[in-house]
């Protein structure tokens, strides 16, 4: 049971003004990372497993069916029985436990000397096997616990165990290697390695393995004894995971990459992957012993499931709407909010039904921003591509090959985008995307403004400089070199410019050219209201405050989502909204 919330919790002063709307974030979103996953025979069930609890979810239902305690652990053990009516798992104790996926109750809960670090069921389900921190592995009745023998003893912690039931073997590994365990106890030791990444997946035949190891390799081995029969190399820095079993004879892989995880479908025996799609970085996968279904938890918290069938990685829920950006369009009864998986969805302000949609390729987003007009929408993907996208038409342009999303600004007017893109500071004409003038041409900086009236630049480096436009000389230092700067922001009227940084903000007085205001505590983000007599700002704890231009507390707003991506305020102030990693976009009505 969880902890009642504390009076500083449940205090409005306390927790901030509250957001009135949401989009997003209704879905599979759990509080914990599921370091493991579990998914039933058919694919109806998925298991989570955090550090202290199992979380049970159904494809149909964005609300968990249940929560119960489970051992205080990033790798507790799990698996369901063959009928899918059971869940073997740990208690909060470190108790071998079984719960009924009905309601989570306890069918038994039994006490050993170590607790369970690796579960599997036998393939009729009377019995499973039950690895131990200490290297027991022992077998248990399922009807009630009770153990029926001690099946080996191995050197170290047993981290994951399968089945093979043609030959009856058990497949034990550890942090020494992979062991197979016969019928009559004989521990085998069939390959070692340090490196070695625990979980295996087998072959149709159960006469071959796949298995992941460290320096990005995947690798087909004999059960028998070991020998490497194929080998992929992810290559680069790529590193790859240890598979999910996926149906008889697949399984699945996920590789990551600087931008994201590529999640793959293998045929073990041709050694091959059959689909892949990307997605952004995702922590753990499972998949459905009859190969029909996936689920999977990112670095968000959020849950998603999957359909193999036809070998294909498919959305189970592909209208569902997982928020990286949002923004107000122009005439203020519309918001933009576009998705990590590139979906834009144009949606109602005060019903937030979706009026219209598309999608902007094949790959993952990035970031995105759009034109003051609400007629240019510029999109990053996830391999950094940067597209100008035309939201009449529907048509899009290419502006270079590696762009950084967080360092790009649309002119006040909305004639031209300035792009950090290719290693340099591009400026591009918003109405087709024709390359105007190269601002600078070594690009080493954190962040970068062009003042409202077009004139002057703003660059963060060591230090922060000011540019006439086109850009001549060293330019006027304004902020000696500090801590690291990670944002700089005019006011719509480019009379104040707020400088954030690791130790204060800093608000610099344009018409005067000085700092007027410093701000104590470390700033990641600010956005100026359209009036410029406010801002909004965001701390290193994803916290956003709403503070007068002298930078004077006026409040705090709760519930913001875990690290925004961009804050947008309304066209007239009223309302402000923020998209962040949360799966989230929050609005906030000032009115009150």
């Amino acid at each position: 049971m969880r902890a009642r919330p504390s009076r500083e919790e449940t205090n409005p002063a306390s927790v901030g003004r509250q957001p009135k709307a949401q989009i997003g974030g209704e879905g599979r979103v759990i509080e914990h990372w599921a370091t493991r996953l579990e998914m039933n025979a058919d694919g109806s069930l998925a298991a989570t497993f955090g550090p202290d609890e199992v979380v049970l979810w159904s494809p149909d239902s964005t609300k968990p069916l249940w929560r119960q305690p489970c051992h205080h652990d990033y790798t507790a053990p799990g698996a369901f029985s063959p009928d899918g009516k059971q869940l073997a798992c740990t208690t909060d104790k470190g108790h071998a436990a079984l719960r009924n996926c009905v309601d989570g109750s306890l069918a038994w809960s039994r006490e050993q000397d170590s607790h369970p670090t690796a579960i599997c069921f036998r393939p009729g389900g009377e019995h499973l096997f039950v690895g131990c921190f200490n290297g027991s592995v022992i077998e248990l009745n399922a009807a009630d616990g009770s153990q029926v023998r001690e099946v080996a003893k191995l050197e170290t912690e047993v981290s994951s165990l399968a089945f093979e039931p043609a030959q009856e073997l058990l497949v034990a590994c550890t942090g020494i290697g992979v062991h197979t365990i016969d019928r009559g106890g004989e521990v085998k030791l069939i390959f070692e390695g340090g490196s070695f990444s625990d979980g295996i997946a087998l072959s149709q035949d159960g006469r071959k393995l796949v298995h992941a190891e460290e320096g990005g390799l995947f690798k087909l081995r004999q059960l028998s004894d070991g020998t490497v029969l194929k080998q992929y190399e992810a290559g680069g820095e790529r590193t790859v995971y240890r598979p999910a079993p996926a149906g008889t004879g697949y399984a699945l892989l996920r590789i990551r990459d600087q931008i994201g995880v590529s999640l793959q479908l293998w045929d073990i025996e041709a050694f091959e992957a059959i689909h892949s799609i990307q997605l952004d970085f995702v922590l753990s996968a499972a998949a459905s012993a009859d190969g029909r279904r996936a689920v999977t938890c990112s670095f968000a918290k959020v849950i998603r499931f999957w359909s193999l069938e036809g070998g294909r990685i498919r959305a189970l829920d592909p209208d569902w709407l997982k928020p990286l950006y949002a923004e107000w369009m122009p005439d203020g009864r519309r918001l933009l909010v576009g998705d990590l998986d590139g979906k834009v969805s144009i949606r109602d302000a005060d019903t937030l039904s979706e009026l219209e949609s598309f999608r902007t390729g094949e790959k993952a987003a990035e970031g995105m921003l759009l034109s003051p007009r609400g007629d240019k929408l510029l999109v990053v993907d996830s391999a950094r591509r940067p597209w100008l996208w035309d939201l009449a038409t529907r048509e899009r342009v290419a502006l270079g090959d590696k762009a950084d999303s967080s360092l790009a600004q649309f002119a006040a007017d909305g004639s031209r985008l300035y792009l950090a893109v290719d290693g340099k500071i591009e400026s591009f004409d918003a109405s087709d995307g024709a390359k105007l003038a190269t601002i600078r041409d070594d690009w080493q900086a954190s962040a970068f403004r062009v003042s409202p009236d077009g004139l002057r630049i703003v660059i963060c480096g060591k230090d922060v400089r000011i540019y006439p436009l086109p850009m001549q000389g060293e330019g006027e230092v304004i902020v000696e070199r500090r801590n690291d700067f990670f944002d700089v922001e005019f006011s719509q009227d480019g009379t104040q410019l707020a400088i954030c940084n690791t130790s204060d903000l800093l608000l610099w007085d344009v018409g005067r050219g000085e700092l007027s205001h410093s701000i104590k505590g470390a700033v990641a983000m600010v956005r100026f209201n359209p009036r410029g007599d406010e801002f909004i700002c965001m701390d290193f704890n994803a916290i956003l405050y709403r503070c007068n231009s002298d930078g004077s507390l006026i409040e705090k707003l709760g519930g913001a989502p875990d690290v925004s991506v961009n804050i947008s305020w309304s066209p007239d102030g009223t309302r402000v909204m923020a998209a962040g990693f949360g799966e989230s976009v929050k609005i906030w009505d000032l009115r009150d």
